[in-house]
């Protein structure tokens, strides 16, 4: 089971009523991190509809690295406004 569906697991588990202590025990983690996980899942799930194109499809570790490198969370909404060096460093041209 990869990170991906284990978090699907835990969602599920949570909206059927598992408490953060059981789903814990379960899958070998702090309650604090399955707190973690459905916190950004029920973020997803409220708030996919406005993010936009690039926040929804990206890998978290990709948005991330984008963060980090462009200093601003505006990549996801002005791809194209950011600076044409950095963008380079990302994108290949073929």
């Amino acid at each position: 089971m990869n990170i991906d569906q284990r978090d699907e697991e835990i969602w599920r588990l949570r909206t059927e009523g598992a408490t953060f202590s059981q789903i814990a025990k379960r899958f070998d983690i702090s309650s604090n991190r399955v707190r973690q996980i459905c916190l950004r899942r029920k973020d997803k799930v409220d708030n996919f509809d406005k993010w936009p194109l690039l926040k929804r499809e990206l890998p978290v570790r990709i948005q991330n690295v984008l963060i980090k490198a462009f200093e601003s969370e505006e990549i996801f909404s002005h791809p194209v406004d950011c600076d044409g060096f950095r963008f380079q460093a990302f994108w290949k041209r073929t």
